[in-house]
C-alpha cells in the first residue's frame, strides 16, 4: 500500500468517525453519562405532603432529586408546615458545590439524611458543617446526597455516579436499619478515560450496562423476608401484645416482628451480612476516590425510648464494620442517654429526627468527622 493510499484510508476513517459522532450527538437522545451536562432547572415547585411528586425523578439509575430545583414541600405530612427545598446542579439538597473548599464531605443516606421535613439549616448534615467550621480553621462543605426511600444498593450507585465529579475527602454512610430495602438500579460501567469524549462509546457502554442490569434483575431480591421471619421469632421470642414494649423485652420483640419489613430485619444476622457486603463495595469506591469511609448508624425511636438496651442490630453491625477497618459512630447510646436525662422526644415518628434529634445527631457527627479530617 502506498503512502498516499494509506493517508486516504486513514482520512476516510477519521471523517467517518467524526460524522458518526455528530450524528449520535445531535440526533440520538443524550446518553445517561451526560446527565450533569444537560441544562435542567425547575422553580416554584409545590409538592403536596411529601417531596416525591415535585422533587423526585425516576431514572434508569434509580430515584434521584431533580437538579437545580426549588420550591416547597407543601403541608408536610410530618410537620403540617411548608418546608422549602432546593437542589444544586448535582441533584443534592442544598447550596451549589464549592470546589474551592478542599474538605468536601459527601453524606449518603435515605430520608433520614435528606430530612425533607426540616428546613435546610436544621438538618444534621448542615448543622454538623456549621459546628465543624466554628471550631476548625479549615473550611468544610457537607454535601447532602440523601434521597427518601432508597436502600444501600442505590446509595452505592449514587457514590459511583457522583463521587468522581465531587472528589470528596470523606464519605459518610448514614445507615438506617431498613437499608436492605431493595432499590435496584442500573450501575453504569466505567468508560476508559481516553474514550470518554465519544458519544458513540457512551451509548455502547450504556447499552451494556442496561443489558447487565436486565440479566441480573431476577436476582435482585437480596433478602427473603418470608423465609427469615420465622428465624427472627426464634431469635427474639415475642409476647402476645406490644402494649408494654417500653418495659417488657418480649413486647419489644413483637415490634421487631411487626416492623420486620422495615427496621426489624436488621436484627437478623443474614441481613447484616448482606448490608456488610455492600458496605465493602462502598469502601472500595471511596478508596478509588482517595476518600475515607465513615459510617453513622441511626437508631429507631423505639430503641431510644425502651427501658432496656435493644442494641443487637447495632452491635452486629459494629463487629462487621470493625472487621473491615471502617470507623463507625453508633448514635443509639448518645440518644438513649439524652432521652433518659431530658425525657424529650427526639423523633417525629419511628425514625425521622425532630429539631432536637437533629441537633443531637449533628453534634456527635461533627465530633466524629473532625477526628478524621
Amino acid at each position: 500500500m502506498t503512502k498516499k493510499n494509506f493517508l486516504l484510508i486513514f482520512s476516510s476513517i477519521i471523517c467517518a468517525i467524526f460524522i458518526s459522532e455528530l450524528f449520535v450527538k445531535f440526533l440520538i437522545s443524550e446518553p445517561i453519562y451526560n446527565r450533569y451536562t444537560e441544562k435542567s432547572s425547575s422553580s416554584d415547585i409545590s409538592s403536596p405532603g411529601v417531596p416525591d411528586e415535585g422533587f423526585f425523578i425516576k431514572t434508569k439509575l434509580g430515584t434521584r432529586l431533580k437538579r437545580n430545583a426549588s420550591g416547597v414541600v407543601a403541608n408536610h405530612h410530618l410537620t403540617g408546615t411548608d418546608i422549602p427545598l432546593r437542589t444544586n446542579n448535582f441533584g443534592l439538597r442544598g447550596a451549589p458545590v464549592n470546589f474551592k473548599k478542599d474538605n468536601r464531605v459527601l453524606f449518603l443516606g435515605d430520608s433520614v439524611t435528606m430530612a425533607d421535613y426540616l428546613v435546610e439549616e436544621e438538618t444534621f448534615v448542615k448543622m454538623s458543617e456549621v459546628y465543624i467550621n466554628q471550631n476548625s480553621p479549615e473550611s468544610v462543605q457537607h454535601l447532602n446526597a440523601g434521597i427518601g426511600s432508597i436502600g444501600i444498593e442505590e446509595e452505592l450507585n449514587i457514590l459511583q455516579d457522583l463521587g468522581p465529579l465531587l472528589s470528596p475527602k470523606l464519605v459518610i454512610l448514614n445507615l438506617y436499619l431498613n437499608d436492605l430495602a431493595s432499590s435496584p438500579a442500573i450501575h453504569l460501567k466505567k468508560i476508559p478515560t481516553f474514550l470518554n469524549w465519544s458519544s458513540i462509546i457512551k451509548h455502547v457502554y450504556q447499552y451494556l450496562s442496561i443489558k447487565e442490569f436486565e440479566k441480573n434483575q431476577n436476582s435482585n431480591e437480596l433478602f427473603n423476608e418470608e423465609e427469615h421471619y420465622s428465624e427472627i421469632m426464634e431469635l427474639f421470642p415475642q409476647a402476645q401484645s406490644e402494649e408494654n414494649w417500653k418495659t417488657n423485652r418480649q413486647s419489644f420483640n413483637s415490634l421487631i416482628g411487626r416492623w420486620f419489613n422495615d427496621w426489624g430485619k436488621a436484627f437478623h444476622p443474614e441481613a447484616r451480612n448482606l448490608i456488610h457486603s455492600f458496605v465493602k463495595k462502598i469502601k472500595n469506591e471511596s478508596e478509588k476516590l482517595n476518600a475515607k469511609l465513615l459510617i453513622v448508624i441511626h437508631p429507631v425511636a423505639q430503641q431510644v425510648e425502651a427501658d432496656f438496651n435493644a442494641n443487637e442490630a447495632q452491635l452486629g453491625f459494629i463487629e462487621l464494620f470493625k472487621s473491615s477497618n471502617i470507623p463507625t459512630l453508633d448514635l443509639l447510646p448518645h440518644f438513649r442517654s439524652h432521652y433518659k436525662d431530658n425525657a424529650k422526644q427526639l423523633f417525629f415518628d419511628h425514625c425521622h429526627h425532630n429539631l432536637d434529634g437533629s441537633k443531637l445527631a449533628a453534634m456527635h457527627i461533627s465530633k466524629f468527622i473532625s477526628k478524621h479530617l
